[in-house]
């Protein structure tokens, strides 16, 4: 997915769930935890270490389930 197409599918503050080619799903807690690059993503992720994803393999980015209680 380019890089534009991924800013323009990220409405709202999140949380968001990117889903890549290899099937691994990726939780965004909010927006500020993210970086859409020209040839990366990066963001922080619960465990405090930094993910970096190449644009290409991003298949799907929807909204995370709110959470239940």
């Amino acid at each position: 997915m380019k890089p534009d197409i991924i800013r323009a599918n990220l409405n709202g503050p999140g949380p968001f769930v990117i889903c890549t080619s290899d099937g691994k799903e990726y939780k965004v807690p909010h927006m500020d935890f993210l970086f859409v690059g020209r040839h990366n993503l990066a963001f922080e992720n619960a465990r405090g270490g930094v993910v970096i994803i190449d644009p290409a393999h991003v298949v799907a980015i929807s909204p995370a389930p709110a959470p239940r209680g």
